[in-house]
C-alpha cells in the first residue's frame, strides 16, 4: 500500500474507527492498518473479522481511495484522495509580441473559482502539431482580441513550488463544479496560452507524507515519560490537554475515589504514554502500548507506579476485563482497583479531546444527589461531550451512587430548580404539628426534584429518590405520627412505593449480573457459554427498562400529582397537640441507636465463630436496617436544631446505610437469579442445557457475593458501636 495519510486524514479515520456502531468503524481501522504497513492477516485478527473481507475491503481501498467512505469521513484534505498518475508537463507556447497587453511567458493569473467563466461555443478542429499551434495568435472574435488578452496587469508569481496540474481550458472553465472546499482554500493559477490551463493548487492544510521515523531508545538505561513519548512521536499538544482534563477530574472527584495525591501525577504520565504506539498500530495501540511501557524504567517512577501507567494504558480504549491484565503486572487486587478509577478519569479525559483540537474544557461543575454534572464549553464541545458521556461508562460501574453526566454549556448547568437543602429551617420551639408541615413541603420538593430529574433520563436517580420517598412518608409514620393529611390516597403510596422498589431492584440485578460476566469466563475460552451470559443479562436488561417505564408512566399521571399536592397540605394546630418537637429528638434518637447495638451486641456476644446466617438472618437484617434509616432521618429532618458535630455523625451513619441499601440490592439479585435457575430446571426441555448451566454459575456467583457482604457487616459497623461515636451524637443532641 502506497497510500499516505496526511494528519487531518489520519485523526478523521480515528474518529470514525473509535465509534463502533459506525457501519464503517471495521473499515476505518483496516485503513488505518493498511498505512501503517500491517499485513492482511494481521489485520484479520486485530479487527476480529474474515480474511476474505479485509482483502476486499484492501482491494476497494486500492482502487477507490478515501473515497469508499463516501460523506462518512470528514474532513478530508485534498492531498488526501488517492493519488493520481502523473502528469506530464507541458511545455508553454510562446505568447505573440504583438499582443502588448498579453502576460509575458510563465506568469500567471489568478481567478475566482465563486465567479465561473460563461463557456463559449467551441469547434471541432482537427489535431496539430505543436509548432504550428505555437504559431498561431489567440483567437479573437468580432474584431476584438480574447478576452484574457485584455486582462488587468498580472501580478508576479513566484514559482510554486508544490507539482503542476495541467488541465485543459473547458476543465478550468467549471473548476469551481470540480474542487471541493471554499475557494479561499485553493488557489489557481492560469497561464496565458488559449488552449491550455495550467492550475496550480495550493492546499490550505500541507500533507504530511509520512510520519517521521521511529527510533526506540534503549530499555537498558531510564528514561524519562517526556523522552519516551518524545522517540515515539506522540502528539504532545493532544496528550497535554488530555492531562490537563484528567487531573481536573481528578480533583473534582477527589472526595469520591479518595485516592493518594500523588496518583494524579501518574494521571499525568499515562496522558502523555497512552497513545505510544498508535502510529505503528493504530487497533491495538492500546495493549502494545501497555506491553511497551512495560519494558521501560521510567526515571522518578518505582516499578509500582510504572505497572499501574501500563494499565491505565490498556484500558484507556476498551472496558476492563481480567484478560487484559498482563502476567507481568503483579499488583495487589486494591491496587488494580487504583488503577481502573484512574482509567476511568482518564477515559473521560480523552473523550474531551475526542475532535483533536485542545478546545473543549470543563466551564462549570456542580454535585446534586446521585450524580456529577459538568459543563463542558469549547468550539467542538458538542462533539466532544458526546463522546466524554460514552467514555464515562467505566467511572458509572465503578461509582453507582456518584454517576458522572457531561452537558454542553448551551443545555446550562441544570434545566430544572437547584435542589433544596437536605434539611428545613426550624424553629426551636415550634410544635409537632408545624414542624411536620415544614417537612412535608420540604422534602415533597426534593422528592419531585429528584423525580423531575428521572423523568428527564436520569437513571441513577432511583437510589436517591428511593431514600427521598422514605423519608418523606416517615414525618407522618414514625417520625411525628397523627400528622398524615387525610388527603393522602394509600393506593397510590403504595403503588409509588413498589413502582420505585422494582425499578431499583431490576436495575441492579441488571448491574451485578453484567459485572459478572467477565468473571464467569476471563478468557473467553468459552464462546457458547458467554453467549447464553449475554442473552440472559439482555434478558434482565429488557425487565429493568420495563420498570423504568412504568415508573415513569406513574410519575407523570394525575394520581402522583395529587398525592404530591396532599402530602404538602398544611395541618391547623390544636391545643391538645403533642409538646414541641425539640423535646422529642433526644428521645427518639438514643431509641433508635439502642435497638442497632441490640443487634450489634448480639452477634458481639456470639464471637466470630458463630453462624451468623442465622444471627444475621433476611429478617434481622431488615429491622437493622429500618432502625438505622429511622436515626439516620432523624438527624436529617432536625438539622437546623442539632449542634455541628452532626456532620460527623453522619459520616458514621450513611455510609454503613449505603451498605445495608447495596447488600439488599446484592440479595435481591442473588435470590432472582436463584428463583430463574429453579424454573430452568423445571423446565423439561431445558435440562442440563447450557443455559440451565450459565444460570446456575450467574446464581451461585451473586449468593457468593451477598453472603461475603453480610459476613462483612460487623467490621461495616465497629464505628457505630464506638465510645467516640457515642460522645459526638450526645454532643449533637444538646444543642436544642
Amino acid at each position: 500500500m502506497n497510500h499516505s495519510l496526511d494528519r487531518e486524514t489520519r485523526k478523521a479515520l480515528v474518529r470514525l474507527a473509535e465509534q463502533d456502531e459506525h457501519e464503517y468503524s471495521v473499515p476505518a481501522r483496516i485503513v488505518l492498518a493498511l498505512t501503517s504497513g500491517q499485513d492482511v492477516e494481521k489485520i484479520a485478527r486485530s479487527v476480529r473479522r474474515p480474511r476474505k473481507e479485509v482483502q476486499q475491503w484492501a482491494e476497494r481501498f486500492e482502487t477507490e481511495g478515501l473515497d469508499l467512505f463516501g460523506s462518512a469521513l470528514q474532513p478530508v484534505s485534498p492531498a488526501a484522495k488517492i493519488p493520481q498518475p502523473p502528469v506530464e508537463e507541458m511545455s508553454e507556447a510562446p505568447v505573440n509580441e504583438a499582443l502588448g497587453d498579453e502576460p509575458e511567458s510563465g506568469q500567471r493569473r489568478r481567478v475566482n473559482l465563486r465567479q465561473p467563466r460563461p463557456r463559449s461555443p467551441r469547434t471541432q478542429r482537427p489535431p496539430e502539431d505543436e509548432e504550428s499551434s505555437s504559431r498561431r495568435p489567440p483567437k479573437q472574435q468580432g474584431g476584438r482580441p480574447d478576452r484574457r488578452s485584455t486582462a488587468r496587469r498580472p501580478r508576479e508569481v513566484a514559482p510554486p513550488e508544490s507539482p503542476l496540474i495541467s488541465i485543459d481550458e473547458a476543465v478550468a472553465e467549471g473548476l469551481e463544479f470540480l474542487l471541493t472546499g471554499d475557494a479561499e482554500d485553493v488557489g489557481v493559477e492560469i497561464a496565458p496560452t488559449p488552449r491550455m490551463v495550467v492550475a496550480h493548487i495550493e492546499p490550505r492544510h500541507p500533507p504530511v507524507a509520512e510520519p517521521p521515523t521511529v527510533h526506540p531508545p534503549s530499555t537498558a538505561e531510564p528514561i524519562s515519560v517526556s523522552a519516551l513519548a518524545a522517540a515515539y512521536n506522540v502528539d504532545m499538544a493532544h496528550a497535554r490537554h488530555i492531562s490537563n482534563l484528567s487531573r481536573e477530574l481528578f480533583d473534582i472527584t477527589a472526595s469520591i475515589h479518595r485516592l493518594p495525591q500523588h496518583y494524579r501525577d501518574l494521571l499525568h504520565a499515562a496522558a502523555l504514554l497512552h497513545n505510544i504506539t498508535f502510529a505503528s498500530d493504530p487497533i491495538e495501540h492500546h495493549l502494545s502500548g501497555r506491553d511497551l511501557i512495560l519494558q521501560y524504567e521510567l526515571k522518578d517512577i518505582s516499578s509500582e507506579e510504572r505497572q499501574l501507567i501500563a494499565v491505565m494504558t490498556g484500558l484507556h480504549r476498551t472496558l476492563p476485563r481480567v484478560h487484559q491484565f498482563p502476567a507481568s503486572v503483579k499488583l495487589p487486587k486494591h491496587i488494580l482497583g487504583h488503577a481502573e478509577t484512574l482509567a476511568a478519569l482518564l477515559r473521560m479525559g480523552i473523550g474531551l479531546d475526542f475532535s483533536h483540537t485542545q478546545t473543549s474544557t470543563i466551564q462549570h461543575w456542580r454535585s446534586t444527589p446521585g450524580t456529577l454534572i459538568l459543563e463542558v464549553s469549547g468550539r467542538e464541545a458538542a462533539v466532544d461531550m458526546v463522546r466524554a458521556e460514552q467514555k464515562s461508562d467505566l467511572w458509572n460501574r465503578l461509582f453507582k451512587e456518584a454517576q458522572i453526566r457531561f452537558i454542553s454549556a448551551e443545555q446550562g448547568v441544570l434545566k430544572t430548580s437547584d435542589a433544596p437543602e437536605l434539611w428545613p429551617n426550624l424553629e426551636a420551639l415550634a410544635s409537632a404539628v408545624e414542624v411536620s408541615n415544614a417537612l412535608r413541603v420540604h422534602y415533597a420538593r426534593r422528592f419531585e426534584y429528584v423525580a423531575g430529574r428521572f423523568r428527564n433520563g436520569e437513571a441513577g436517580m432511583l437510589t436517591p429518590m428511593w431514600a427521598e420517598y422514605q423519608r418523606l412518608i416517615g414525618v407522618w409514620e414514625w417520625l411525628i405520627p397523627g400528622t398524615k393529611p387525610s388527603r393522602i390516597d394509600d393506593a397510590t403510596s403504595h403503588a409509588l412505593a413498589e413502582a420505585i422498589k422494582s425499578a431499583l431492584h431490576r436495575a441492579a440485578l441488571f448491574d451485578r449480573s453484567t459485572s459478572l460476566l467477565d468473571e464467569t469466563d476471563p478468557d473467553h475460552d468459552d464462546p457458547e457459554a458467554i453467549a447464553q451470559l449475554t442473552a440472559i443479562c439482555e434478558g434482565y436488561k429488557a425487565h429493568a427498562n420495563e420498570s423504568a417505564q412504568q415508573l415513569l408512566i406513574l410519575l407523570r399521571s394525575r394520581p402522583y400529582s395529587q398525592w404530591l399536592a396532599a402530602a404538602q397540605t398544611k395541618l391547623v394546630y390544636q391545643k391538645d397537640d403533642p409538646p414541641p418537637y425539640s423535646g422529642m429528638i433526644a428521645t427518639r434518637v438514643w431509641a433508635y441507636l439502642g435497638a442497632a447495638r441490640q443487634v450489634i451486641d448480639r452477634v458481639t456476644r456470639a464471637g466470630w465463630n458463630a453462624n451468623l446466617e442465622i444471627l444475621l438472618s433476611i429478617e434481622v437484617m431488615h429491622s437493622f436496617e429500618v432502625v438505622l434509616r429511622r436515626l439516620a432521618d432523624s438527624l436529617i429532618c432536625s438539622g437546623s436544631l442539632l449542634g455541628p458535630e452532626l456532620e460527623q455523625v453522619l459520616e458514621v451513619v450513611e455510609p454503613l446505610l449505603d451498605y445495608l441499601h447495596a447488600w439488599q440490592r446484592m440479595e435481591f439479585a442473588a435470590a432472582r437469579t436463584m428463583q430463574d435457575w429453579e424454573q430452568a430446571k423445571a423446565d423439561p426441555t431445558q435440562t442440563e442445557t447450557l443455559r440451565v448451566l450459565a444460570i446456575e454459575a450467574l446464581a451461585t456467583m451473586l449468593r457468593e457475593r451477598a453472603d461475603a457482604m453480610r459476613w462483612n457487616l460487623p467490621e461495616i459497623w465497629a464505628p457505630l458501636d464506638s465510645p467516640v461515636f457515642r460522645r459526638l451524637l450526645a454532643l449533637t443532641v444538646a444543642q436544642p
